[in-house]
């Protein structure tokens, strides 16, 4: 992750203590971008019409990811069954 983002492994660890606090970290930034999605995908469609197509385009706009790194939610979600996380009630 250091790598990726471009910063030293202890200035990573500086910030996030235990892998448990880079998880909970992970989750709270799904959390709130999954949120203001739903939130977005309420306003913008008053019918269910709306809301799927509103959906859709959802998908269209983020297809390269889903496509490079698969669904973040599904992945998340399969990964906190395996760890009986606290974060899986959520």
């Amino acid at each position: 992750i250091a790598d990726a983002v471009q910063i030293s492994r202890g200035n990573f660890y500086y910030h996030f203590k235990t892998k448990d606090e880079i998880l909970d970290a992970v989750i709270n930034l799904r959390l709130a971008n999954t949120r203001k999605m739903l939130e977005k995908w309420e306003i913008e469609g008053e019918k269910p019409e709306d809301r799927i197509r509103s959906f859709i385009h959802i998908l269209i706009g983020n297809r390269a990811k889903i496509k490079r790194y698969g669904c973040p939610v599904g992945t998340l979600c399969t990964e906190l069954a395996k760890l009986n996380h606290a974060s899986q009630s959520e």
